[in-house]
């Protein structure tokens, strides 16, 4: 576990110096909460014994949470120059799906070809509530709580399928997560009320960060 924590702390994306060699050192440079979410990261996004089809899913919403965790740190950087906010919006972007993982997991076990063909829709959350009774929301909001996450992280998760917090035109955390996970599905009519609300200019803005410094950007390694 520590050995991929610094694995990971070592990528171009962290860019800590070479001289950091153990664990309480990253701590010292990245702080409690990078580090923190990186562990979770390391567990949840590590599942072992699963199918060929698990596993490609698993790196699919990888690859998905790393693209918004970039777009909303990105986000956040044009807003704020505050480092704990940057830092939050990061971790939530990283960890909005971990429910996912955690399905994935179960419903493997069930054989639920359902949940499998959803799993990448914006309305899966809505899928496995009626169908199952419980949404990746929830487990990841249940998840998160136990390991201590801020409030302002989990309400930013519980809401980042919910288009009405757009109304209030705030961007505050969640909104951001909202609109970073509605940009890496890159649904017309949802971009669309993104661009309604915000505005034609910040909306180009984000559009340009997408898909000309995130898509081809860095990633984490597992």
């Amino acid at each position: 576990m520590t050995a991929r924590i610094l694995h990971i702390a070592h990528s171009s994306f962290y860019n800590i110096p070479s001289g950091v060699t153990n664990l309480l050192q990253a701590l010292n440079y990245l702080g409690m909460n990078i580090i923190k979410s990186l562990v979770l990261y390391v567990k949840i996004f590590s599942l072992s014994n699963v199918s060929n089809q698990t596993q490609t899913l698993l790196k699919e919403v990888k690859a998905h949470s790393i693209n918004v965790a970039k777009l909303c740190k990105a986000i956040m950087e044009k807003e704020t120059q505050d480092k704990s906010m940057i830092e939050t919006a990061y971790i939530t972007g990283l960890l909005h799906d971990v429910g996912k993982i955690l399905l994935l997991q179960f419903y493997e076990k069930q054989k639920s070809d359902e949940y499998f063909e959803n799993i990448h829709t914006l309305t899966s959350n809505k899928i496995e509530d009626e169908i199952y009774g419980v949404s990746h929301v929830k487990v990841g909001i249940y998840i998160l709580r136990l390991w201590g996450f801020p409030d302002d992280l989990i309400h930013a998760i519980a809401t980042h399928h919910d288009s009405n917090i757009l109304e209030n035109k705030a961007l505050s955390l969640k909104e951001i997560l909202y609109i970073s996970n509605v940009f890496s599905y890159q649904i017309d009519e949802l971009t669309a009320n993104i661009s309604n609300t915000y505005g034609r200019e910040k909306f180009d803005q984000w559009d340009h960060l997408f898909n000309d410094d995130i898509r081809p950007g860095l990633d984490l390694p597992l």
